[in-house]
């Protein structure tokens, strides 16, 4: 028994050893002298000047820098990935002459933001879309289908370089949704000389001007959205026709020469209802003034 017993110590060395050279053997092989490479995201992103060709700004490379200011050729697409950060330096803009499509979610949305390292309104520029931009379309129900869209998007600290808003729409409709528009040194959203408009479902508070300014317009649709603490009327109205004000909640706002919740001057045909109206202030009405 104690013979056995030795043999099958015996064997039971040779396996451990036949272990420990096939171990030696196998780190031999790694390459502890060229470790394999970490590959590191990027801190930022530098972008500025014309983009021409379909171009997208991925999450993985966030933030982008805007060092110049953007311009999306006619016919390009710009499309912006949920959770990206775009930050402009000073008096910095983005004009869309082509598409731009962004669309975050509401767990990631996509931010316009300052590059200062303590951020303040008046920081950067504004975005435009200009008259070259693509429109929005739409099916039967209204669902929206293409063009231009910015959905789940947060813009802040604008309003340099513009005595407008911080979305600035020229002659074109894209589609403004949950998004939210504050902090701004001018207005929130203007919009001149469009055609069937849709601003729904957004945010758009303490900027200083009108929270959302519509003028020269036929159609447009200024629904379910929370306007408040603006500088200025909350929902402003110019010589338009076929305007739809339904279901917004303003409140807050200061009417500086004009209405303090809703301004309505000149156009015709217009539909406000179900909206809540309180705590507005003006020199000439601070609830609604025609």
């Amino acid at each position: 028994m104690f013979v056995t017993t030795v043999n099958r110590e015996v064997k039971h060395m040779k396996r451990v050893g036949l272990f420990i050279v096939a171990l030696v053997l196998v780190l031999a092989m790694l390459p502890f002298g060229n470790p394999l490479p970490i590959v590191a995201q990027p801190e930022s992103t530098e972008v500025g000047g014309i983009i021409s060709e379909n171009t997208t700004w991925m999450a993985a490379n966030s933030p982008y820098i805007a060092t110049s200011s953007v311009l999306v050729s006619e016919g390009v697409t710009l499309t912006i990935e949920p959770g990206v950060t775009v930050k402009f330096d000073s008096n910095l803009a983005l004009q869309i002459d082509g598409e731009l499509v962004a669309q975050g979610t509401e767990e990631n949305p996509i931010t316009f933001s300052s590059n200062e390292a303590s951020s303040a309104p008046g920081d950067w520029g504004y975005i435009l879309f200009s008259d070259k931009s693509t429109d929005a379309t739409y099916d039967g129900d209204d669902n929206y289908i293409s063009g231009s869209i910015m959905e789940h998007c947060i813009v802040e600290y604008a309003g340099s370089s513009t005595p407008q808003g911080a979305v600035r729409i020229i002659s074109s409709s894209p589609f403004i949704s949950y998004c939210t528009i504050k902090s701004n040194a001018n207005g929130g959203i203007y919009a001149q000389n469009t055609n069937y408009l849709h601003i729904i479902h957004n945010t758009v508070s303490s900027n200083n001007k009108d929270g959302i300014c519509v003028r020269y317009s036929q159609q447009p649709y200024i629904i379910c959205n929370i306007v408040t603490n603006n500088s200025d009327t909350g929902i402003y109205v110019h010589d338009s026709d076929n305007a739809e004000i339904n279901y917004n909640l303003i409140r807050g706002n200061k009417g500086y020469g004009k209405g303090g919740g809703i301004d309505i001057l000149w156009g015709r045909r217009f539909n406000i209802s179900k909206n809540i109206i309180v705590n507005n202030s003006a020199q000439r009405g601070g609830g609604i003034y025609f």
